[in-house]
This record gives C-alpha cells, structure tokens and sequence, in this order.
C-alpha cells in the first residue's frame, strides 16, 4: 500500500511538473510576444512621427505655393489692368501710333582661340 501511494504521488508530481513547465513555456513566449509588440509599437510611432513631420512640411509648401498663387493672380490682374489702360490711351491718341524699336542688347563675343578652352 505505502508503494502504491508512493507511485500515485510520484505520478501527481510529475504531471504537475509537466504543468508547471507548461505554463512556464507559455509564459516566455507571452513574454517574447509582448517583447515584440512593444518594438513594433516603438516602430509604429517613429513612422507616426516621421509622417507627421512630413505633412506638416508638406501642408507648409502647400499654404506657400497657395500663397504664391493668389500673388501671381493679383499680379497677372494688375498687368491686365495696366495693359487695358494703356490700349484705352493709344486708343485716345490722335494720328497714327509710332512703333519704337529697342537697341539691341547683345554683347559681341571674341571667338574662341584653338585649344584656349582647356
């Protein structure tokens, strides 16, 4: 009887060794899981700072190049204003419009020499 308790209990103690190693597995991979999703979350939030910079940089260019477009309208209005007034005032001009011509603005270029553009 003393050999067959001995057994039993032998026996308990080796399935509970089983579960405790069991449970000991599960808790290194639950580990190693958390370990893995805290350096994904670490990722997640560098390419979550990185893409806000980027678009912070990006909504800057684009509130410049709005900036610049509105400018060039009032511009393009303006020369269109002026160009209106002027033709009004040649229109306005008795006799016929003289044409000017503009002196030229090139710079004469001395020719290049053999072998002087080494």
């Amino acid at each position: 009887m003393a050999e067959e308790t001995a057994g039993r209990t032998e026996k308990a103690q080796k399935h509970k060794d089983l579960l405790l190693e069991g449970l000991h597995a599960r808790l290194h991979a639950a580990a190693a899981g958390r370990a893995l999703s805290a350096a994904r979350l670490g990722e997640q939030r560098r390419e979550t700072r990185a893409a806000r910079e980027l678009l912070a940089a990006t909504a800057a260019e684009a509130e410049g190049v709005h900036y610049e477009r509105r400018a060039r309208g009032a511009q393009w209005r303006d020369s269109l204003l002026a160009l209106q007034r002027r033709d009004e005032a040649l229109k306005a001009r008795p006799g016929p419009v003289p044409i000017l011509r503009a002196a030229p603005t090139c710079v004469p270029v001395p020719p290049i020499r053999k072998g002087s553009y080494n």
